[in-house]
């Protein structure tokens, strides 16, 4: 009697394995898809059709209807196919992804492995600069992974137009993981390259992270820096004791 929302209860009824009369329950499903446009039973319609065209239009439905919550599910799809059914479609898969990026949809691990996809070409076209604003999303969500990749996309040269990502850096420097020492080390001598001539801060800066590097050249090395930072300082307290007795004395 044309209740869509019973449709939709007696087609999940149906497409139950314990029940698994999948052809009517596509006919129910069908009607509550498009009647009621049920994300959920337009997302599943996609298994219950064997043609190509018919399961990407189901899913691009869903995708379309609800991203937040199938923008990624349906990129994953796209990505492998349907055991019996649809293909892999490389491209349609990479446009869901980027949905889902956008969205922000997704785990800190979703991101990792999706810029993996990317930067690859793993089921998608490769996109480098798609890849390194993944990783960056990760590293976000506070997985130091992220930022370590991040950094190693930027030493190797494989994105332009971007600055030095010193607050991943500092991620994965301070993550206490095999890989810390690395970039504590670069980004000691970051520091120590951009050191101004009348600021210690830097200095400091490159003293701190050459030390967390933990290796025998980087205490050496901050500690070298730690004594030319105290004789500079030294110099300048001298310098304004010499200034003020000047000042003393021609006020006298």
């Amino acid at each position: 009697r044309d209740n869509y929302y019973a449709c939709h209860f007696v087609g999940r009824a149906l497409y139950n394995d314990s029940i698994a009369q999948y052809s009517l329950a596509k006919v129910y499903l069908t009607k509550s898809a498009i009647k009621l446009n049920d994300s959920d039973d337009q997302y599943d319609l996609a298994f219950l059709s064997p043609e190509d065209k018919e399961a990407t239009e189901w899913l691009e439905m869903a995708a379309n209807n609800n991203p937040s919550k199938y923008s990624l599910k349906v990129a994953d799809l796209f990505r492998n196919g349907i055991k019996g059914g649809m293909k892999p479609d490389s491209s349609r898969a990479g446009k869901y992804y980027k949905e889902a990026i956008n969205r922000n949809v997704g785990t800190s691990d979703d991101f990792l492995r999706i810029g993996h996809y990317f930067l690859k070409g793993d089921g998608v076209s490769i996109s480098k600069d798609t890849a390194y604003d993944c990783f960056k999303k990760g590293a976000d969500q506070g997985n130091p992974d992220g930022a370590a990749l991040v950094c190693i996309m930027y030493e190797n040269g494989e994105i332009s137009g971007y600055s030095f990502p010193e607050k991943y850096y500092i991620q994965a420097a301070n993550a206490r993981r095999d890989y810390s020492s690395h970039f504590c080390w670069n980004l000691a001598v970051h520091y120590l390259r951009n050191a101004g001539d009348t600021s210690v801060y830097d200095y400091n800066r490159a003293a701190d992270y050459f030390e967390k590097a933990g290796t025998p050249e980087g205490r050496e090395n901050a500690a070298k820096i730690r004594k030319a930072v105290r004789e500079y300082e030294e110099r300048q307290r001298e310098i304004e004791r010499q200034r003020q007795q000047a000042q003393n004395n021609d006020d006298n």
